[in-house]
């Protein structure tokens, strides 16, 4: 809650900063149903206004990779290098994988490939998503040499 002193027109009031939380808007009454849209130069007098402030949310998560390519039965990791905002509540990012039959990823991104294929894994935190894009190659098919047993010769 704030109150001004105007005897010149207002459209906007500065924003506040609050860590943790981003302002909603402003608002004439306590209970935020009637909008503060500025004044004239007719308002004359104190005016009282209220902030209305909603959780600051991730709004975008960036990973440490965009493509993994691994082996299968091989494991890797997919790490979250940033989450925005800073300050924003609740920071805790799921993954998930869209394909398990392909690899499968637990709470700290680590990867197991368990067959060949291409697969997206979804990293999500708040509003906020990020991909990375995996490819599990097949091992390589063992080939077999075969060596020739001499053949003893006869004189």
């Amino acid at each position: 809650m704030r109150t001004y002193t105007f005897g010149i027109p207002v459209t906007e009031l500065p924003v506040p900063v609050l860590e943790g939380k981003r302002l909603e808007g402003w608002y004439l009454d306590e209970g935020y149903t009637e909008s503060f849209t500025g004044t004239t130069k007719d308002t004359l007098g104190e005016l009282t206004v209220y902030a209305k402030w909603k959780d600051a949310v991730v709004e975008s998560i960036t990973l440490d990779a965009a493509e993994l390519a691994l082996m299968e039965g091989e494991t890797g990791e997919i790490a979250v290098v940033e989450i925005l905002p800073e300050d924003a509540v609740e920071k805790k990012v799921t993954f998930e994988s869209q394909d398990e039959a392909i690899v499968s990823v637990d709470e700290n991104g680590n990867i197991q490939a368990m067959a060949p294929g291409t697969t997206t894994v979804v990293a999500r935190a708040g509003e906020a998503k990020a991909i990375c894009h995996v490819t599990v190659n097949p091992l390589p098919t063992p080939t077999s040499t075969v060596t020739p047993t001499p053949t003893p010769h006869i004189y």
